[in-house]
Formats: C-alpha cells, sequence, structure tokens
C-alpha cells in the first residue's frame, strides 16, 4: 500500500540520501578479446575521491597471454590558485615467441596552470608528455587505438618557472624541456636552462640625488647570466646509463657585463663609450689527438675551466641642420639634417695559437701518407662556444 492505496503486488523500494561529499568504490571492468593478446579483462580499478581538491583513477588491464597495463591518474584544483592532472602508465605485453623477453613500456602526462593572479611576480607552468617511443602502439587500453596518437611521431614537455622582483631591476626564468623523435627514437634535453639578469643601471648615481647628473653618474651597467645543460639526439635506450651524464651532457655558465657611458660634449656633440665582457664557465673541454696518419680522435675531459673575451667600442656624433629658402616657388622652404659621426671598435686576437685554449697537434703519419697538422679549440662544440678559432686544416 502507498498512500493508502493497496496495490496487488508487493513492490520494493526505498530512499537513498545523496551525500554532498566525494565517494570512493570500484570502477567495472570491461571483457572482451584481442587478436593478438587473447581475451581482457579491461579498466577493472579503484576511484578514490580524495578530498574536494583532488582525486584518484587507477586502472589495470590483464590479457589471457600474461600481458598486463596498469596507469594511475590525479586530477587537482585549488580555485583562483592552479589546477592540472598528472597520469602514469606502464605496460607490460608478449608480442613476441614463447619463452623472449616482454615489450615493456611507460608513459607520463602533466599539465599544470597557474591562475596568473595567484602568485604576483612568479608564475609556473608544466606540459609533460614523455615516454617510450612504442608506447603508443603496445598499450592498446591506454589509447584505445586512437588514430591520433598512434600516428603521431614526436613528443614534447616543458616546464617553466619565473620570477620577477618589484622595486628591482633582477629577474629570473628556469625552464626545463624535452623532445623526442618516436621514428627515430631519440631523445633531446635541456635540464635545465636557467637566465638571471638585472636591467641597465646607473651604479654611481644617487637615489635622492636633486641636482643635475654627473657624467660619471651617467655610466650604465647591466648583467646577463645564462646557464644550460643538455644532450642532443641521444638514443632512447643510452637515456638511463650513467655515463649519458657524465660524458655525453653539454653544460656551460655564461656570463655577459655590459657597460656603457653617454653624454654631451660641449653641447653639441654627442660622445658614446661601451665596453662588453663576457666569461665562459665549463664543466668539460675537448681533447684531439691522431690514434693514426688519418683517424682523428676527439677525447671529453671533465673538469672545471673559464675563458673570457672583451671589446670597446666608442664614437662621436652630431646634428647640422640648413634651411633652403625659396622665393616665388610653391616650395617655399626645404630642411635638411646631417649626421656625421665617427666612432672605432677594438677587439683582441683570440685565434692565436698563444693563447691556452688553441693548440696544434700533428698527425704521426709517414710516407706516403702527408702530415696533416690540426688547430682546434677546447671548446669546439661547447653550449656557448669560445673565442679562439674553430678546428681547421693548417
Amino acid at each position: 500500500m502507498i498512500e493508502g492505496i493497496p496495490l496487488p503486488i508487493g513492490v520494493p523500494f526505498g530512499f537513498f540520501p545523496k551525500t554532498d561529499t566525494r565517494s570512493s568504490g570500484l570502477i567495472i571492468p570491461t571483457f572482451g578479446e584481442d587478436a593478438t593478446l587473447g581475451f581482457f579483462l579491461r579498466d577493472f580499478g579503484y576511484y578514490i575521491g580524495i578530498n574536494d581538491y583532488m582525486d584518484l583513477t587507477n586502472l589495470g588491464t590483464y590479457y589471457s597471454n600474461g600481458s598486463y597495463e596498469v596507469s594511475s591518474s590525479m586530477n587537482y584544483m585549488k580555485r583562483y590558485k592552479y589546477n592540472g592532472n598528472v597520469a602514469l602508465s606502464y605496460g607490460s605485453h608478449n608480442y613476441a615467441l614463447p619463452g623472449d623477453p616482454p615489450a615493456r613500456d611507460f608513459h607520463i602526462n602533466w599539465q599544470h596552470s597557474q591562475n596568473p593572479n595567484a602568485s604576483p611576480g612568479s608564475t609556473f607552468s608544466a606540459s609533460v608528455n614523455a615516454g617510450t617511443s612504442s608506447f603508443y602502439r603496445n598499450n592498446p587500453a591506454s589509447t584505445g587505438y586512437n588514430l591520433q596518437q598512434l600516428t603521431q611521431n614526436a613528443l614534447r614537455s616543458s616546464i617553466s618557472y619565473s620570477k620577477t622582483w618589484p622595486g628591482s631591476p633582477f629577474n629570473l626564468t628556469s625552464s626545463l624541456s624535452h623532445s623526442q623523435d618516436l621514428t627515430q627514437k631519440t631523445v633531446s634535453l635541456e635540464l635545465p636552462n636557467v637566465n638571471f639578469s638585472m636591467a641597465s643601471i646607473n651604479p654611481f648615481d644617487k637615489k635622492d640625488r636633486v641636482d643635475e647628473q654627473k657624467w660619471y653618474q651617467k655610466i650604465t651597467m647591466a648583467y646577463t647570466m645564462t646557464a644550460t645543460n643538455r644532450i642532443n639526439n641521444l638514443p632512447e635506450s643510452e637515456l638511463f646509463r650513467k655515463e649519458t651524464l657524465t660524458k655525453k651532457m653539454q653544460n656551460g655558465i655564461q656570463h655577459t657585463i655590459p657597460v656603457g657611458l653617454n653624454f654631451n660634449l660641449l653641447n653639441y656633440f654627442q660622445f658614446n663609450v661601451n665596453a662588453n665582457y663576457n666569461e665562459r664557465w665549463y664543466f668539460q673541454h675537448i681533447n684531439e689527438h691522431f690514434a693514426r696518419a688519418d683517424s682523428l680522435v676527439i677525447d671529453t675531459i671533465p673538469g672545471f675551466t673559464r675563458v673570457g673575451n672583451y671589446n670597446l667600442s666608442a664614437g662621436i656624433s652630431t646634428k647640422v641642420y640648413g634651411t633652403l629658402n625659396f622665393k616665388n616657388s610653391k616650395i617655399k622652404a626645404i630642411r635638411h639634417i646631417i649626421t656625421p659621426s665617427i666612432g672605432f671598435n677594438y677587439s683582441p686576437d683570440y685565434s692565436g695559437l698563444d693563447r691556452p685554449y688553441n693548440r696544434l697537434i700533428v698527425s704521426n703519419a709517414t710516407v706516403p701518407y702527408p702530415v696533416v697538422y690540426q688547430r682546434y679549440s677546447i671548446y669546439n662544440g661547447a653550449v656557448y662556444g669560445g673565442p679562439g678559432a674553430e678546428s681547421k686544416l693548417v
């Protein structure tokens, strides 16, 4: 009986209150058959509602031939602050003959964005898409046989952070980047790139100055520091080897300091002088030698070295104004400006063999081979180069 109305049969029913909090629970799998891997139990797992700001989904797939796939993904968000998601996947598949090792693949995807108003003066963002080159081809449950994913030939990632200090001339940016060629199975990494800079300042000027600037108070100076640690076109199979970090990573730090002075001379001339100093720090350099008459060997030598170079320039200019007037003509006058200038530049010669970073090697050739002299700089191929000459035959 419902509301006083009798029913011929009993109808079970009940009231289930709806909660206003996240609920955790099992995820029901799907069943099917794969032509290569056999019968499967796909995407069974557990959902966890951690709190109002994040949740976690864990999934697994099992195939009757012993292959399996597991994945874990998390969504997170803090209103007016940031939001993002991260997913980790791993698969082991027996595509080869019985007894052969399985194909193991992994993949990571991370997307993070920050509200522009969350932290004035600093920003952080991330877009990571990395994994083994065969992941999309070998993991049908993770990709769902998505044609776009199966046919892509490159993966790219970028993580960046920037910071400015209000009221100061300083600025910092840092980034990590990754690019991966799925066809060639090579990886290029930059871990990290750092740039710290100081905008142009007048170091000898006074903040509370009220009178006109003196000549030395017009001197300007700036500073930029860049640093990088990178590797290009590394075979995917060598990525996690020890020698990759010790021998194949290219790194360096570069400091740049420009100094300038610009002022009026005798009220009619504009005089300027500029000096630039550039210094590079390296943690490895090269050494070349001939193993045989026609076999050049290039060794990478670890150890800290530094090299600097500078250049100077100066100039003076003025402006001459003139007016040519016309009578009885539609053109009343022509005004012209002449800007004569003179200047010079000076930069020392850094290509000579008297420099410690420029070297000369001689092949151990014998008749009938000609003797080969090879001049090179120990900084050839370095991330910021060097002031010496490039390798060439002499």
